[in-house]
């Protein structure tokens, strides 16, 4: 948003939450203080967000403990404490895979064949 507001690039890609809530990273301080007429594109579908990844060859070497994490960060999900938003600041957490993520190569072959 900072190089947008500055004119260094012509286009950004930013979080947003629900198209209705017309929530983005450009309703906040000090990025909502700037209304020199830039205007939304287009909202991708849902991605996952705050990812944790693993390295593929961690992954191959140690799966049971990449499965256990995951497990233990899955079940945080379900118990009723607010451990999740105390640390995380999320509400739950679930599964994603890269096929989660194809939207945004798709956003960034078009951006890259508009240059």
């Amino acid at each position: 948003m900072k190089a947008l507001i500055e004119g260094q690039v012509d286009v950004v890609g930013v979080w947003a939450d629900a198209p209705e809530s017309k929530k983005g990273q450009w309703t906040l301080k000090p990025f909502s203080e700037f209304k020199p007429g830039f205007r939304v594109l287009e909202i991708s579908p849902p991605i996952p967000n705050d990812a944790f990844a693993v390295r593929e060859a961690f992954y191959k070497s140690n799966p049971m403990i990449v499965f256990k994490v995951m497990e233990a960060l899955i079940g945080m999900s379900d118990d009723k404490s607010t451990l999740l938003k105390e640390i995380f600041d999320v509400d739950r957490m679930a599964t994603a895979t890269s096929r989660h993520y194809d939207s945004v190569r798709e956003a960034a072959a078009l951006m890259s064949e508009k240059r």
